[in-house]
């Protein structure tokens, strides 16, 4: 499946979200504009993998007003890539989110605030979540010349999660 070149405007959750088992799919040069829903739990999730999700691509992207701008979700297999594209007044962070994704990369994203709610993580969530505790959110996973506020990722101390962040 290839997307390319769509803008969403005023919509309720967001422009393209690879749901429950996908595969293999590219979305390139998509914006999303303008969400109309509340900033809430489930809404306004522009670009996101969800649970066993692999070989998804998102390049080029824009978001604007989102909500976990660039997200994988619980059971995402990977890989999943975000490359070269923007966050810009995003309400909430670009994470893996509600529990364990594997093979993530984000690649040259760049957050665009003027608040600390716009950031990038590979958090352990412990027992925050809309449904259910989320807990720890990533293996294997990789930040790469991304540009934040704040680029969080909070050790386990064990030898399960490896996920690096590196800049230059």
């Amino acid at each position: 499946i290839f997307v390319r070149d769509v803008t969403g405007k005023n919509m309720y959750n967001g422009v393209f979200g690879c749901r429950d088992y996908v595969t293999s799919v590219t979305v390139q040069n998509c914006s999303n504009l303008d969400p109309v829903s509340t900033i809430a739990g489930g809404n306004r999730y522009p670009f996101y993998a969800d649970v066993d999700t692999e070989c998804i691509l998102f390049t080029g992207c824009y978001s604007y007003d989102g909500r976990h701008d660039y997200m994988a979700v619980k059971g995402t297999a990977g890989p999943v890539v975000f490359s070269d594209s923007i966050a810009d007044m995003s309400n909430a962070c670009s994470e893996t989110h509600a529990a364990w994704a594997t093979g993530v990369l984000y690649d040259n994203i760049y957050q665009i605030t003027d608040s600390s709610r716009g950031f990038m993580g590979y958090p352990n969530r412990s027992i925050y979540g809309t449904d259910y505790s989320h807990g720890w959110t990533a293996a294997g996973s990789v930040m790469w010349n991304c540009l934040s506020n704040a680029i969080l990722k909070k050790e386990n101390g064990g030898k399960s999660q490896e996920s690096k962040i590196i800049t230059e």
